[in-house]
């Protein structure tokens, strides 16, 4: 939960209770819902096999410029992750396991490419 000047407001925050909605929000209040926040994988899979959703390509694996850092797998091909000149840039056969923005998210490792 957010105030109204958009800062996060840690002790008001509500428990995260799947099958409850509190629905006191208060002006300026922003709330980000979550709807199938416990969902395993296998759900989540399986309701795009039934419902027949395209994948983005993005999902899958893809040789991408990368480097390690304590142990992770960043991506080098923007600028908006920092690289120290010490850090060495390979390419590697990667995918992320969120679909999200790449400079906060580490890479893993994939043993096959996907053909579209």
């Amino acid at each position: 939960m957010r105030d109204d000047f958009g800062q996060w407001d840690e002790k008001n925050q509500r428990p995260e209770l799947f099958d409850m909605l509190n629905g006191n929000i208060e002006l300026g209040q922003n709330v980000r819902v979550f709807p199938i926040s416990n969902w395993t994988e296998l759900d989540v899979w399986s309701y795009i096999q039934k419902e027949q959703i395209e994948i983005p390509s993005i999902y899958f694996a893809h040789t991408r410029a990368t480097f390690l850092r304590d142990g992770l797998i960043w991506s080098a091909e923007d600028d908006v992750v920092y690289r120290e000149e010490d850090e060495v840039v390979e390419n590697r056969l990667v995918r992320f396991r969120t679909v999200g923005d790449m400079s906060c998210t580490a890479a893993v490792l994939s043993r096959r490419n996907h053909n579209f």
